[in-house]
């Protein structure tokens, strides 16, 4: 890899979207690789590129790797908490940490991961203040691990979730726990949510799993949703509204868990079958829901890898196909609706953003 490259990342890079339009945006070059916050009306985003933010509705984008200190180069993980503070995890700002960004990037596409180069770190940016503090990793695994997601929970617990599986680090702490594996097959935790009674939900190999508040211990939560195998589930992204009713995107369309339920049911109206399409004069494998989130109003929203994103109003039944000018024909990993309404994706090749006055 040319160090060139790495010093181009390093200065400031800005891209202009043309405002207003009905068609989607490629407003930032920086790849996408964990996640979407929040705050004050700045979009953040975890990238190759350590975080970026965005402070006029994703029109431009530029670095947010505020401080001296901060080692942010190829930022795996983001989150926020109830407080309005930043966690974010990653490698140092060098040219290794860059291959880690391309580790990462390679495990999202083909699901291997060699040992990276670059070392673990995480960081806080209290909400308010610029400059990134440096956070305990005593603790976690040193040999090669990336954090893959993080959450925090109503009473200040870090939650971190790798490839070997989970990992807490408790309010005032500075040692870090292993929790219990919840797959011994498939231990990766891909995506970790707390819902609004503090309980822990996680995206794993082997489906959804839940940690209820108060408790150490994983419990599957997957009855009803479809299994790959007998011991997988494949599930690409999980959502929650502010009444606690949760959505999950999988390879089959979306399933949602009411409130006070067990059992997943099938919301998959007016999205498209996984199969083979015709898609700019080639045949494509397409329709798995990579990515799903929802709105302040608790509109849902999903993208069908290769075709389309699509929005389930609030109370609706039938999903609308949102507009699919300059939808990009790239692989999908995130998905964000800011409070504006404004819609991002997240792909390997930059964000994608499209503005909140679209028509449908």
């Amino acid at each position: 890899m040319v160090k060139k490259k790495f010093w181009i990342l390093s200065v400031f890079i800005c891209i202009t979207a043309n405002a207003g339009t009905s068609s989607w945006q490629h407003t930032s070059p920086y790849a996408f690789m964990g996640g979407f916050a929040e705050v004050n009306n700045t979009v953040y985003e975890s990238t190759n590129a350590g975080i970026v933010k965005s402070n006029d509705a994703g029109q431009t984008w530029n670095l947010a790797n505020y401080g001296s200190e901060l080692e942010l180069r190829g930022a795996t993980a983001l989150t926020i908490d109830s407080e309005g503070d930043l966690f974010a995890a990653g490698g140092p700002m060098s040219a290794q940490a860059q291959d880690q960004a391309q580790l990462m990037l390679q495990y999202m596409k083909t699901g291997t991961l060699p040992t990276p180069p670059a070392p673990l770190v995480i960081y806080e940016l209290p909400k308010g203040q610029a400059q990134w503090l440096k956070q305990a990793i005593t603790g976690l695994p040193t040999n090669g691990t990336i954090i893959i997601a993080l959450a925090v929970d109503h009473v200040g617990n870090l939650f971190a979730g790798t490839l070997g599986g989970g990992f807490k680090l408790p309010q005032s702490s500075k040692q870090w726990i292993s929790l219990p594996v919840e797959n011994p097959s498939n231990p990766e935790i891909d995506q970790l949510l707390v819902d609004e009674f503090n309980n822990i939900y996680a995206v794993a190999g082997g489906g959804i799993f839940k940690i209820p508040n108060g408790q150490q211990s994983w419990v599957a939560v997957n009855q009803g949703l479809p299994a790959v195998s007998a011991s997988k589930i494949l599930v690409h992204g999980l959502a929650v509204t502010k009444d606690n009713t949760f959505y999950v995107a999988t390879a089959n369309g979306v399933y949602k868990l009411s409130p006070g339920e067990d059992t997943w049911t099938s919301i998959s109206n007016g999205l498209p079958a996984w199969g083979i399409y015709m898609h700019n004069n080639h045949l494509i494998s397409a329709g798995d829901i990579t990515a799903i989130a929802t709105d302040t109003s608790g509109n849902l929203y999903a993208v069908a890898s290769g075709l389309g994103a699509y929005k389930l109003t609030s109370g609706g039944s039938q999903w609308v196909e949102l507009p699919s000018a300059g939808f990009p024909n790239v692989p999908i990993y995130g998905l964000f609706v800011d409070t504006i309404g404004n819609i991002y994706l997240g792909a390997g090749s930059g964000t994608f953003m499209l503005s909140a006055n679209y028509p449908l």
